[in-house]
């Protein structure tokens, strides 16, 4: 798609206790329950908010949705969070918010 002007918000993801998995598109909050099975996440339906996103963010918003319908191969490198769909790849920096 086209790139356009970047986004003012990078999308992110925070995993919390009980499964449960909260981010932002670079556009909406959204919030969901996941499964961790060996390397894969698989998301249940998401809850977001609704904000318009004309633009780059509300394409960034659509892909991102999109991709977490499917089931996601996870992985991790010395700094990120990886999630792929076979095709496509999401690179995550990894952060600790407790050190």
């Amino acid at each position: 798609f086209d790139a356009g002007a970047p986004p003012k918000i990078i999308p992110d993801l925070d995993f919390g206790e009980q499964n449960h998995l909260s981010g932002n598109t670079a556009c909406n909050r959204f919030s969901t329950q996941v499964t961790v099975q060996s390397n894969s996440l698989a998301m249940a339906p998401i809850a977001s908010t609704r904000m318009a996103c004309p633009g780059f963010p509300g394409e960034l918003e659509r892909q991102l949705l999109l991709l977490y319908a499917n089931t996601l191969r996870v992985s991790f490198d010395d700094t990120d969070l990886l999630l792929s769909d076979g095709v496509t790849e999401l690179r995550y920096r990894l952060k600790d918010w407790v050190n």
